[in-house]
């Protein structure tokens, strides 16, 4: 018998050992849980709350000039000169250059909350309509900051034309020294105190109210309180030059608000823009013009 021979082991083709073909093979497996290991880690690390965040939606502060464009300039002038497109008899106020109305302080410059209860309610009897319900309170606060401004470009335009109108030559244009008097000429001054309370409205009440209205309304509004009156027809408002119409207190259309609190602002401050005189109390006592108001409300009958 011939000489048996055993076959030498044959390498696999590709040459790789056993040992070599595990580590390929457990190397992807290992690179797996380092990379599942270091994303729990990374996990770990953050904070719950910042994990927890969600981009909340931040309301844009109100545009006043635009808000102003769109619900004022239509009648008062995308200025707040009067020059809107509306016609109104009489116009819209000329901010800054004309007084207001309806103010609580004594230098008859009106707080933001004057300007901010005349926007939200309106004015009675005329064409400004309440935008309470239409704008939020954000909207009309940014509707009066813009307000301030146009009154004080308005007063500057009104102190420009004095000395450009300056027949004596003593006013001389400087625009600091202008533009210190308009900031001094728009600020609101000390506000008016209102009583808590008045007097209750009784007989005794309404018969001192009406000998007071004789003596401090009646010459404008005359003795009915219906302002038909013949001395009102030489009334002049402010200007000096525009007719009055004295207010008439039987129709019970309050343009400032009937309440009360609102009467009697009107009684002690006046109404710049109407040239009404203000009573303070050395001319009217606080419990004189709780009577006042008494009688005045009582003029439209029951409330």
């Amino acid at each position: 018998m011939g000489e048996v021979v055993t076959p030498e082991p044959v390498n696999s083709p590709t040459g790789v050992s056993k040992f070599l073909k595990g580590i390929l093979f457990t190397a992807p497996l290992f690179m797996m849980a380092a990379a599942w290991g270091g994303a729990f880690q990374a996990i770990d690390h953050v904070k719950p709350e910042s994990m927890a965040t969600v981009p909340v939606s931040v309301e844009p502060e109100p545009d006043g000039p635009k808000l102003f464009l769109r619900h004022c300039a239509n009648c008062h002038g995308e200025k707040g000169d009067g020059k809107g497109l509306t016609y109104l008899d009489p116009k819209a106020r000329y901010f800054g250059y004309e007084p207001f109305k309806f103010v609580s302080t004594k230098n008859g410059i009106p707080t933001d909350d004057d300007l901010l209860r005349t926007i939200r309610r309106g004015v009675t009897g005329s064409p400004m309509h309440p935008f309470e319900g239409i704008l939020t309170e954000p909207q009309m606060r940014a509707i009066v900051a813009h307000l301030r401004e146009l009154t004080r470009r308005g007063r500057y335009a009104y102190e420009r034309q004095l000395i450009d109108n300056d027949k004596s030559g003593e006013l001389e244009y400087e625009p600091l020294a202008v533009a210190a008097k308009v900031i001094r000429d728009t600020e609101p001054g000390e506000t008016l105190a209102v009583p808590k309370s008045f007097p209750p409205v009784s007989p005794e009440s309404l018969t001192t109210g009406k000998a007071l209205f004789a003596g401090l309304c009646a010459s404008c509004h005359g003795p009915n309180g219906d302002g038909n009156f013949p001395g009102a027809k030489d009334l002049k408002l402010w200007d000096k030059k525009t007719p009055a119409r004295p207010f008439n207190f039987v129709a019970g259309v309050y343009r400032g608000g009937n309440e009360p609190e609102q009467i009697y602002k009107r009684i002690r401050v006046g109404i710049p823009y109407a040239a009404m005189p203000g009573n303070d109390e050395k001319n009217l006592t606080d419990e004189n013009a709780g009577h006042l108001v008494n009688y005045v409300r009582s003029l439209s009958g029951p409330k």
